[in-house]
C-alpha cells in the first residue's frame, strides 16, 4: 500500500531534507520514526530536496507499507523531534509518485531591513543592514517569468542535467510588520537556484545593476555572471501541487 505524507519542518537544525552521511537530515528522522512504529525499513520519497537550513511549511513524500496503521500521523508526532511534524497521512494509488507527479512548487524568502536586527524576526527572516529598492527588485524579478535555461542560477554540485525550468510567478511584497517576502512558483528549481536569484536581485535593489541585467545574466548561461548565493535562513517551501490524487481513509 502506498501512502502520501504531508509534513512540515524547521530547517535550521538539519543538513537539508535528504539523507546525508554523518549529518542530521529530515528524511532520516522520519524514516527512523516509521521503523519504530512499523518494525519495517521504510524509505520515503519526497517531492524534492531542500538545502541545509531551509524550512518547509508543506513538504510532500510517499512511502510503501504492507499494513494499515491507525492514527499513524499522531503516532509519528509522538516520536519525531518537535521541529518536524506530520500534518496528514493518506492512502493513495500505488502509481502516485511525490516527485514525478509534482506539477509546481512555491517557495517564499522572508527578509527585513531595520536600523538594528530584531531577535523575533531573526527566527524566520534574514536581517538586511543595507536599505533596498523593492520596486526595482520587482522589475528585475519579471525577467525570470517563463521557461528559461537557468544555468546561471545553478550552484556547482547540482545533479540536474537539464537546466530548463518554467517560472509561473515571482514577486515581492511586504506586510505591516515590515517583513518583505519574495514568493516564487515554478515547475521545479535547480540546486541553490532561488537563493542565487535572490542574491542577484538584491544587487538590483542596492542599485548596483539595473533590473534589465537579469535578462543578460539568464541568457549568459554562466554561473559566474550571477551574484552570491544568499543565506538559507529566510527560505521556506510553502506549497507543493499535484494533479488530482485519489486518496483513501
Amino acid at each position: 500500500m502506498r501512502y502520501k505524507i504531508i509534513f512540515s519542518y524547521l530547517g535550521k537544525n538539519y543538513h537539508g531534507y535528504q539523507l546525508q552521511k554523518n549529518a542530521p537530515s529530515v528524511q532520516v528522522e522520519i524514516e527512523q520514526a516509521l521503523k519504530k512504529i512499523t518494525g519495517e525499513e521504510i524509505k520515503i520519497f519526497a517531492s524534492g530536496r531542500t538545502d541545509a537550513g531551509v524550512s518547509a511549511i508543506k513538504q510532500v513524500a510517499h512511502f510503501d507499507l504492507d499494513k494499515s496503521i491507525i492514527n499513524l500521523a499522531k503516532r509519528l508526532n509522538a516520536i519525531l523531534p518537535g521541529d518536524i511534524r506530520a500534518i496528514n497521512i493518506s492512502r493513495v494509488n500505488d502509481d502516485f509518485h511525490a516527485r514525478f507527479d509534482c506539477i509546481s512548487k512555491t517557495y517564499e524568502y522572508h527578509f527585513y531591513h531595520n536600523e538594528c536586527n530584531i531577535p523575533y524576526l531573526d527566527e524566520f527572516a534574514l536581517y538586511c543592514k543595507i536599505p533596498f529598492d523593492i520596486e526595482k527588485m520587482n522589475e528585475g524579478a519579471k525577467f525570470f517569468l517563463g521557461r528559461h535555461d537557468f544555468t546561471s542560477f545553478c550552484a556547482v554540485g547540482g545533479s540536474a542535467i537539464e537546466k530548463e525550468r518554467e517560472i509561473y510567478s515571482a514577486e515581492f511584497f511586504s506586510n505591516r510588520l515590515g517583513i518583505y517576502t519574495f514568493r516564487v512558483k515554478g515547475n521545479g528549481f535547480l540546486y541553490n537556484m532561488i537563493r542565487i536569484m535572490l542574491g542577484t536581485l538584491f544587487e538590483v535593489g542596492y542599485g548596483k545593476i539595473p533590473p534589465s541585467e537579469i535578462k543578460r545574466i539568464i541568457d549568459a548561461k554562466n554561473r559566474q555572471t550571477a551574484f552570491k548565493t544568499i543565506s538559507p535562513q529566510g527560505l521556506v517551501l510553502v506549497d507543493v501541487e499535484y494533479k488530482a490524487v485519489n486518496e483513501y481513509n
